[in-house]
């Protein structure tokens, strides 16, 4: 038996089996498996599974313009999405054919460990927060009928269910050894655990991030980044079409740093929901592409599609203020979220969301601009108004952000 101690935290994924330290005992717990409910699990897998087979657009490249692209890449991104439930419902089934329940008990705390194949998800609570330990018969119509008679006890205001078909036997032997072990077994304390106050308090005090102000450097290349599309405007005649495709553009840069941030966050759990928000936000891109050339770029007069040539060209046009606005977002992803520690609070369900709240006030700004501009006759002064907008729209959500 290994030495090392049990991973001390709310939840923790892994594909291995934790290690655990000399006097933990590990019980593994009856799994109920129904013929049944693994039929309909499987049955549901598969027909999630049928898009894979039927779509063959998705399999189909792009004809040459710009409609036929954005119709391979939204199918493309759908299918990434996609995936994600399909995975999660393969795993499922998986579970109620191979899956297994785990409860490692230690002093002054258990582990409770739903796995399969090895790799599971592991849930620490504390021995002195637990209360009311029991076996628990549910009634036909609950929930938890699936499990049968299983064991259960109350934490922190909620009901913790595990195990399942447990008899009465078995049940007062769990009781015991949890009542023993892990309800008034006292912790064991080892040096790492006497010093990680000190460490705690030396790292909140050497991580103490000042407040974003103009002057600061993340702040300073937001505004310079900004600053080139009004040179484009005055200096290169670029039109409001080619700004709306810049600003197009930092979306994508913006949601390429966040994947960066959730795998910061989580590297294991960015795998999953990492996988869905490329699929959904690169399908929101290219929706939105498609929308800024019909409303913006193309002629109305022109019936024809766009061809992809087109969009290589106006894209290279851009490339230097995309660049511009790339370093702009690494500079602030350097500084405020791996150097002031901002991952450290950070939820990763939430911090996939992030994007989108900033992206669209700023492309509210930017549609509302874009139609002024494109109503008045000189259009200088409305495209100069709007970028200066959505200049003070970025900064004010990037200071909001990092405060």
């Amino acid at each position: 038996m290994s030495n090392q101690t049990l991973v001390d935290i709310d939840g923790d994924f892994s594909f291995h089996s934790p290690a655990v330290r000399r006097g933990t005992r590990v019980r593994s717990l009856p799994f109920k498996r129904s013929f049944f409910g693994s039929l309909f699990m499987g049955a549901f897998f598969c027909a999630f599974c049928t898009p894979y087979f039927v779509s063959d657009e998705f399999m189909a490249g792009p004809d040459g313009d710009l409609f036929s692209l954005v119709t391979s890449l939204f199918l493309f991104f759908f299918m990434i999405a996609w995936s994600v439930g399909v995975s999660l419902l393969g795993m499922m089934f998986l579970g109620t054919l191979f899956g297994g329940e785990i409860a490692y008990l230690s002093p002054g705390k258990i582990v409770i460990r739903k796995q399969l194949f090895g790799a599971g998800f592991a849930m620490n609570y504390v021995g002195k927060n637990i209360s009311n330990l029991r076996r628990y018969e549910p009634e036909s119509e609950s929930p938890k009928m699936w499990r049968g008679s299983h064991m259960c006890f109350e934490y922190e205001g909620e009901t913790i269910h595990f195990g399942s078909n447990i008899d009465r036997r078995k049940a007062e032997l769990l009781v015991a050894d949890i009542e023993d072990i892990v309800i008034n077994g006292e912790p064991e304390i080892t040096e790492r655990d006497a010093a990680e106050p000190v460490i705690e308090e030396n790292r909140a005090v050497k991580l103490e991030p000042d407040a974003l102000t103009v002057g600061s450097p993340s702040v300073i290349a937001l505004i310079l980044a900004n600053v080139i599309p009004i040179l484009g405007v005055l200096f290169f005649d670029w039109s409001i079409g080619e700004v709306m495709l810049l600003y197009w553009a930092e979306s994508g840069v913006v949601g390429v740093f966040n994947l960066a941030k959730m795998w910061v966050i989580n590297k294991v759990g960015a795998v999953l929901l990492g996988t869905f928000f490329v699929g959904h936000f690169g399908g929101f891109m290219v929706g939105h592409l498609l929308f800024i050339y019909a409303f913006f770029i193309k002629d109305p007069s022109n019936n024809t599609g766009i061809p992809l040539t087109d969009v290589t060209k106006d894209f290279i046009l851009l490339m230097p203020a995309l660049i511009g606005l790339f370093i702009s977002h690494g500079i602030s992803f350097k500084q405020n979220f791996l150097g002031h520690t901002e991952y450290s609070d950070k939820m990763l369900g939430r911090q996939m969301m992030e994007p989108y709240r900033r992206i669209f006030v700023m492309h509210i700004t930017l549609i509302i601009g874009g139609m002024l501009t494109m109503m008045l006759s000189n259009a200088l002064p409305a495209l100069l108004l709007m970028i200066v907008l959505k200049t003070m729209a970025d900064l004010k959500a990037h200071l909001n952000q990092h405060k």
